[in-house]
Formats: structure tokens, C-alpha cells, sequence
């Protein structure tokens, strides 16, 4: 089987922490399990750059994969439009995405 994963670091340290995670399943890979990975963006971060915490390509590209890798979100001394606390609305993504099950 093949699985394709969206691979979203977001901010502070979710994309060191995702990164060993992706290295743990490029690892884990044999005769009938694959995984391919695509980034995107999402955050506080983001928002500092660009004006807009979670794109529309990236809700796109959720929708679209077969599962999803997510660091972290939210940074202390960054406020959104859509999350007046420290944590993007990217938070509340999920409620646009199916998802099954949300780890820590």
C-alpha cells in the first residue's frame, strides 16, 4: 500500500519534532508500505510572513491525503484575525478535515 501524507511542521518546535517523525516511517517502509510526503505551511509563523495563517492550498491538500502529519501551532508574542489567543485558527482546521484520530 501506498500512503500519501501531508507533512505540516507549523511553528516552534513541530517542525523538529515532525521531521524524526518522517524519518521514523521513511524507516519503517518495506514490501508493500510506502509513504510519500508533501509540505505545506501553516501558523503564527506563516501569518508573520504572509498575512494568513492557514492557506487554502494547504486545506486543499489535507483533503486530499491519506493521512496527516502536524507539528505545532502558535506562537506567543503572534495574534491572528481568526485567533486572538497565541494558537492560529489552524487549530480549528480540523473541523473541516475528517480526521480519525488526533495524537500527542
Amino acid at each position: 500500500m501506498h500512503y500519501k501524507i501531508a507533512q505540516i511542521g507549523g511553528d516552534g518546535i513541530g517542525p523538529e519534532v515532525l521531521g524524526e517523525a518522517v524519518r521514523l516511517l521513511e524507516a519503517s517502509q518495506r514490501d508493500g508500505l510506502r509513504f510519500s510526503f508533501e509540505e505545506a505551511e501553516v501558523g503564527a509563523a506563516l501569518y508573520r510572513r504572509t498575512g494568513e495563517d492557514l492557506p487554502r492550498e494547504t486545506v486543499d491538500l489535507c483533503r486530499a491525503v491519506d493521512a496527516i502529519l502536524f507539528g505545532a501551532a502558535g506562537l506567543p508574542d503572534i495574534r491572528t484575525p481568526t485567533a486572538p489567543s497565541s494558537r492560529p485558527r489552524s487549530r480549528s482546521a480540523s473541523s473541516s478535515i475528517s480526521t480519525r484520530a488526533c495524537d500527542r
